[in-house]
């Protein structure tokens, strides 16, 4: 019992190190990223647990689109994104997953969309980008995914927004700012 509450005390202390590193950094590295080439690295370092689930995804994004953010914040959050929608599928139910991205006028949005369980906005909509909230009673969730997800957006001065009914899945908004594209 003393060694599980260490690893979990030390599971912890990683996750609040991450998070003060990420709102304490003053010189985050922004650089323009490929949308649809990160996507594709994140999706084959999850190789495995995708084809065990078998989904059907689809990717609509431009090639040679970019955005202005930290590369690896931005994989990080593309993982979050896609391990939860895995994570909370409905059972007995083809998964499926849609990401697509397009330019507005102020943003390039970047969404996820997913036919799992869904969120319960009305009641969790406040608390879902809370540190250890979960909401789905899943022995495996920690509570830190979408906590670290948002202050990665913030760190990049973009917004993540998300729309969800029970049992209708989830949508996941990731809004970067346009900014000048320069030479690559």
């Amino acid at each position: 019992m003393i060694r599980i509450s260490a690893d979990r005390l030390d599971e912890i202390v990683v996750q609040l190190n991450e998070v003060i590193k990420i709102q304490s950094d003053p010189n985050v590295n922004l650089q323009w990223v490929n949308v649809k080439t990160t996507l594709i690295e994140v999706l084959e370092s999850i190789n495995a647990h995708v084809e065990e689930i078998n989904p059907k995804i689809n990717i609509q994004i431009k090639d040679g689109l970019r955005v202005y953010g930290v590369k690896p914040y931005i994989s990080s959050i593309f993982l979050n994104l896609l391990t939860n929608s895995l994570k909370y599928r409905k059972p007995n139910i083809k998964m499926k997953i849609t990401v697509e991205a397009y330019e507005e006028d102020q943003y390039t949005t970047v969404a996820f969309k997913d036919n799992g369980r869904g969120i319960d906005m009305e009641r969790h909509g406040d608390k879902l980008f809370g540190m250890y909230k979960t909401f789905h009673g899943n022995k495996d969730a920690k509570g830190i995914g979408l906590f670290i997800s948002k202050n990665q957006m913030d760190a990049m001065n973009a917004k993540i927004e998300v729309r969800s009914e029970v049992d209708q899945g989830a949508t996941f908004l990731l809004r970067f700012p346009n900014q000048k594209q320069g030479k690559a």
